[in-house]
């Protein structure tokens, strides 16, 4: 119920890009206190501001830029990041890859036969993944967000 609350409160924060505490209140029927508990969520997960008497979205050029757009920027460099993080990987390991575009070239420099284990968003790190024979994949995120190739949830 909390999460539910938390995304619909996000949601509509990043709709009307302001909200007053009352406003917030009254529209999710809950008390000032469950109001502010679930705003202090939202400004941990940097999605909303605190202003004066509510809260605003944080308007985050990069995060506008769609995801297609960014991978084509600075494409070299970022592959040859990538190369240089796969290098680190070895056998039994346990690794994150986040969603991205420089993340998104780890694996391709990553013997194919190698054993480890991947934990990630990212519906792109997902499909490289799935062409290793020795990894365990676990996925996490619970709504996909087409903008940014990933998986995304409170929990």
């Amino acid at each position: 119920m909390k999460s539910k609350r938390i995304y619909e409160i996000e949601s509509f924060i990043k709709k009307n890009k302001t909200a007053s505490i009352d406003e917030l209140k009254d529209t999710f029927n809950v008390s000032v206190n469950t109001i502010r508990r679930d705003i202090n969520l939202l400004v941990d997960m940097n999605v909303v501001k605190k202003v004066y008497g509510g809260i605003e979205v944080i308007e985050d050029e990069y995060k506008a830029v769609d995801y297609q757009k960014r991978n084509v920027e600075n494409y070299q460099s970022k592959k040859h990041i990538g190369k240089l993080a796969a290098a680190h990987i070895e056998t039994n390991d346990i690794i994150y890859i986040d969603t991205g575009t420089t993340t998104i070239h780890v694996l391709d420099y990553v013997d194919k036969k190698l054993s480890f284990t991947i934990i990630t968003n990212s519906l792109d790190i997902m499909n490289k993944a799935s062409q290793f024979e020795n990894v365990t994949l676990f996925i996490i995120g619970e709504k996909y967000k087409p903008r940014t190739r990933s998986f995304i949830g409170i929990d």
